[in-house]
């Protein structure tokens, strides 16, 4: 591992984040606090609210589009 990631996770310990998050049945009571980090964490809305920010996805965000476009891709 790495030490100048500090929150970088070992292989067993990502490998057991990921199988839990499809396992996990102790969800918190409140419905805003629906992000499950690596950490095994619940953490509120005002934590990551700009990442529901659909303006800011829009904007950072290529459609589908606008990639095929660029890449020259057609259907």
């Amino acid at each position: 591992m790495d030490m100048s990631m500090p929150d970088a996770k070992t292989v067993p310990e990502g490998g057991a984040s990921i199988l839990r998050a499809f396992t996990i049945d102790d969800f918190p009571e409140d419905p805003e606090r629906n992000f499950l980090t690596s950490w095994g964490e619940w953490w509120g809305k005002d934590v990551y609210a700009l990442s529901l920010d659909k303006e800011l996805q829009n904007k950072w965000c290529l459609s589908k589009e606008e990639i095929e476009k660029e890449e020259n891709i057609t259907a």
